[in-house]
């Protein structure tokens, strides 16, 4: 495979950065092996600023390889039930147009097709490359209580692809940037004192993710400071004990999670939580669901798992892990060593593999057939 085009719903630029970023990071790694990557992230009519998100740009990975980056304008609405009728059906259709008017436009006749998730992007993907005969792939990670196994089982008993066609990857995580190292730099950035007890978290500000759990699960322990990076639905009310750091930049989270002393994540619904394999990456110990979706990633052995609706038990892992250094040296060494297992750069290699493997599959049948 030589090139390839990714379409998804939002790709991270100057208005919006810290969006879908795994997806940037996918395109990322899939440049740097050589591979001439193209990236059609259509914008809703109303969203598109000219200076924030143009129409063509170019995007560079870590390591300088070039992606790239198509915006084009287009009418969105959401995936919603109104009555009897699904908004999505219409996004998809009208993405779909949107991204057809670029290939037309900029000629682009890709070796494949990638669409993450399944709506908008990953139907658009389909639509398109049944249309113009280039195979279509979609990146299925949607949220599940489910172990990743589970989730390829689900598009099977629903009849979205066969035995051949549905592969589990797991999401791997940059070593270069994700490593352990020391808490200073971040604490003098963010203004932490270096003696005290942190417990961090990132990501989305929802009850999902847990956020207001491990708030609750916090307040009272006076030898613990909660810092929390990140954005959403519920409103974060600060003091000397909650500090709220806000949306940081991707570039930024490394040095954020290296200034920790263990990093928690009471979620109930993910597909493969990213955020836990950074935290992994820079050595910490880890508090996040005992569910099936972090089973493929962590063991007791490597983390302290609990039930994420319970705030009795997060408050007292968090209570075990200050009281106990070794538990948190023998954690954070544990954690470090599983995360070697997950880095973006080999699942980018295995990905590209099985593509390819499904290309020349397909090319055969054809002419077979």
């Amino acid at each position: 495979m030589k090139t390839i085009c990714i379409i998804s719903h939002r790709y991270p630029d100057k208005r919006t950065p810290t969006v879908h970023v795994f997806v940037r990071k996918l395109a990322w790694a899939m440049a740097d092996r050589g591979i001439k990557v193209t990236v059609i992230a259509p914008i809703p009519i109303q969203e598109k600023n000219k200076e924030l998100s143009p129409y063509y740009s170019i995007d560079k990975s870590e390591m300088g390889s070039s992606i790239n980056v198509y915006r084009p304008k287009c009418l969105y609405f959401g995936n919603q039930v109104w009555g009897k009728l699904r908004t999505g059906s219409f996004s998809v259709r009208y993405m779909q147009e949107a991204v057809e008017r670029v290939m037309r436009r900029e000629n682009l006749i890709p070796d494949a097709l990638y669409g993450h998730f399944i709506c908008p992007s990953g139907l658009c993907a389909c639509r398109i490359g049944k249309s113009k005969g280039i195979p279509a792939f979609i990146g299925f990670g949607e949220s599940s209580d489910r172990p990743l196994d589970n989730n390829r089982t689900r598009l099977l008993n629903l009849g979205i692809g066969t035995e051949d066609s549905v592969k589990t990857f797991v999401n791997g995580i940059d070593p270069g940037l994700f490593h352990p190292g020391s808490k200073v730099y971040g604490r003098k950035k963010w203004m932490i004192p270096e003696d005290d007890f942190v417990v961090s978290f990132v990501g989305q500000f929802s009850e999902r993710k847990g956020v207001s759990r491990l708030i609750e699960a916090v307040r009272g322990l006076d030898e613990v400071k909660l810092v929390l990076a990140g954005s959403g639905p519920i409103q974060i009310d600060e003091s000397d004990q909650i500090l709220f750091k806000g949306r940081i930049e991707p570039k930024e989270i490394p040095d954020f999670l290296r200034m920790s002393d263990v990093f928690v994540l009471p979620t109930r619904l993910e597909g493969c939580p990213n955020a836990v394999l950074e935290a992994m990456g820079c050595g910490l110990p880890i508090v996040t669901s005992d569910l099936p979706f972090n089973h493929d990633i962590l063991n007791k052995e490597s983390a302290i798992l609990v039930n994420p609706d319970s705030v009795e038990e997060i408050r007292s892992a968090i209570m075990k892990l200050y009281q106990s250094p070794e538990l948190r040296e023998q954690l954070a060494k544990a954690s470090k060593s599983r995360a070697k297992r997950f880095s973006i750069q080999e699942r980018t290699k295995n990905i590209c593999k099985w593509i390819e493997e499904r290309r020349t599959a397909l090319d055969r049948c054809s002419a077979e057939g």
